[in-house]
């Protein structure tokens, strides 16, 4: 069942793809109907704002969420994010270096009081300055360091560290920050080098001296005695050595995926534009930059056993088991009739975040000569990627990847045609495709309504924007920023629908909204509404914008402190991205 699940899902992408004209829909959204009667009807797409200036009206820049000196200027929202960013600083990164989950001892309450006293009551950026305490008394374990979404905090402290500088900031916030993305990109540097093979990137990193996730690993060789690869099958990830002998004090987890390969391209696009021209910036951490990104880029556009390039290629020689982005493939399978828009954007994002960074001629000449002239990538882009829609049995995390990566080709593709070409596919084919239901426009999702506006704005590294915001995607991502859960958030299990409410089909959530339960209908057969959960009683997520924003009941134990990266970089995006508005 499941070889004919993947041919059926190829077969439709081949026809969406190939025929012109074609209005065929993907299988998600026939379904929805058979589900949902008089369901949303996207009435507010009429009011997306025309995105490009009228001659008549005089427009200035400012940004997507207005800084300081701008009108509009949220200051709940400002001091929400510091208390994100010093949250994120003090509990996660200063132990983990990039982001990670903290946790306390079970239904240890004076430490949640005193890590929220921290946070609440003090401007304090030291944990143990604060308490007199060493961290590892108050917090018992740390996770891992998961590549997407290290990649995606570092874009927000390059985007925070840029306003600060350029916005006359106190030299001590200027400094902090700066050193703050050094460490960064010392640790993502490691990232790009752990695996001792050019061009290999690490999914995750582990310190062998960070109580958690790293005192349970057993690391797996590359290869067994006889020089074949383990295992023997290709898994998810395995965690290694060090295989570059660089770093013994760090554990790799390998077969990186599409999405946490994404995280390190916007980590490393973000950090290229705001570091480029600064002086406070090594030079040699400059040109680590470039020779990483370009590493990446010449790797996947090497042609592979398979004949195929923009393959994901690990250090035992070997495809990661979710690295396959070309154009004819799907997951693992290849046809060759087959034009896959979805892996069409994601490698427009990811190769142009990398080319960018690299500053490389030979990977310019791949993206620019080979995917988008000779390849077509956003032509394919154009005719498929709203396969992402899934209907109730969206795969969110899709929609996660598709929006970043659309976002990234938009900001460091230098060809304009490209860009409107990307603008265009944002607004049409994923953020609210007309007539469509569960679209990306109702689900208060802030990164999807960010992105959006960005994108539709046309600010980009190399010219400013050329249009204003649409004023009602900014609107909601406000208000879903200032709904978000605030910091300390714990992973504590929220249930807004009992079983009675499941069996009758109407719920009332827990802020009194009442809402209809359409049962485990959804992704992985998850219990799912047919409107959007509130975003302030969402299910608790370590990353909200590839968390389906349907589902009413979920959640852990309540001990683990999550990270807050998802509402740090949809933040500084916002604030740092351009648009004009009218004068």
């Amino acid at each position: 069942m499941k070889n004919l699940s993947i041919l059926s899902v190829s077969i439709l992408l081949l026809i969406a793809s190939c025929s012109k004209g074609s209005k065929v829909n993907d299988i998600g959204n026939d379904i929805s109907d058979s589900f949902i009667q008089d369901s949303f009807t996207l009435d507010s797409v009429e009011t997306i704002a025309d995105t490009k200036a009228e001659d008549t009206v005089v427009y200035q820049n400012t940004h997507i969420f207005p800084g300081p000196d701008e009108i509009g200027y949220n200051t709940d929202l400002a001091k929400k994010a510091l208390r994100f960013d010093r949250s994120f600083w003090a509990l996660h990164a200063s132990v983990c270096g990039l982001d990670c989950e903290a946790s306390v001892a079970a239904d240890d309450t004076a430490a949640k009081d005193l890590i929220r006293d921290f946070i609440t009551k003090t401007d304090s950026w030291d944990f143990e300055a604060y308490t007199k305490k060493k961290i590892t008394d108050v917090i018992k374990d740390w996770s891992s360091i998961p590549g997407l979404y290290a990649g995606m905090g570092i874009g927000a402290d390059a985007f925070r560290y840029a306003l600060l500088r350029d916005n006359n900031a106190s030299k001590t916030d200027i400094d902090r920050a700066r050193q703050q993305l050094l460490s960064d990109l010392e640790i993502m540097h490691i990232a790009f080098t752990i695996g001792g093979v050019p061009g290999v990137v690490a999914r995750g990193l582990a310190r062998k001296d960070v109580p958690g996730d790293a005192a349970g690993i057993k690391p797996t060789p590359l290869f067994d005695k006889d020089g074949n690869p383990l295992p023997k099958e290709k898994n998810n990830g395995e965690w290694r050595d060090d295989n570059s002998g660089k770093y013994p004090n760090y554990y790799w987890n390998d077969s990186i995926s599409r999405d946490y390969i994404m995280g390190w391209a916007f980590a490393s696009g973000a950090v290229s534009e705001v570091i480029r021209n600064d002086p406070k910036i090594p030079q040699k951490t400059k040109d680590l930059l470039k020779t990483d990104a370009a590493d990446v880029v010449k790797a996947l556009s090497t042609v592979r056993k398979s004949g195929y390039d923009l393959e994901i290629v690990d250090a035992d020689g070997r495809t990661t088991l979710n690295g396959y982005l070309n154009e004819h493939a799907l997951e693992r399978n290849y046809l060759p009739q087959l034009k896959n828009g979805f892996y069409a954007m994601m490698s427009l994002g990811i190769v142009g975040a990398f080319t960018y960074a690299s500053e490389d001629p030979e990977a310019e000449k791949y993206l620019y000569d080979e995917l988008i002239k000779k390849r077509k990538f956003p032509d394919i882009a154009k005719a498929s990627v709203h396969m992402a829609d899934g209907g109730i049995g969206s795969n969110f995390s899709n929609y996660n990847m598709v929006l970043t990566c659309a976002f990234m080709a938009g900001r460091y593709i230098k060809d304009p045609k490209v860009r409107d070409q990307i603008r265009d596919i944002v607004k049409n084919e994923i953020y609210a495709r007309p007539g469509k239901k569960r679209q990306p426009i109702e689900q208060y999702q802030a990164w999807y309504d960010i992105v959006y506006a960005a994108t539709q704005a046309g600010d980009n590294v190399f010219s400013g924007p050329d249009a204003p915001t649409d004023p009602l995607a900014i609107e909601k991502a406000i208000k879903a920023l200032s709904e978000f859960p605030e910091t300390p958030c714990w992973d504590t299990r929220r249930e807004n629908c009992d079983q009675a409410e499941q069996d009758s089909k109407k719920c009332v959530l827990d802020d009194g909204t009442t809402v209809d339960v359409l049962g485990n209908v959804g992704r992985n057969h998850d219990l799912i509404c047919k409107q959007v959960i509130p975003v302030a009683i969402r299910v608790p997520s370590n990353y909200h914008w590839r968390s389906n924003p349907y589902i009413p009941n979920g959640g852990g134990n309540g001990n683990t402190l999550l990270a807050g990266v998802d509402f740090r970089v949809a933040y500084w995006t916002a604030r740092y991205i351009k648009a004009l508005v009218k004068k």
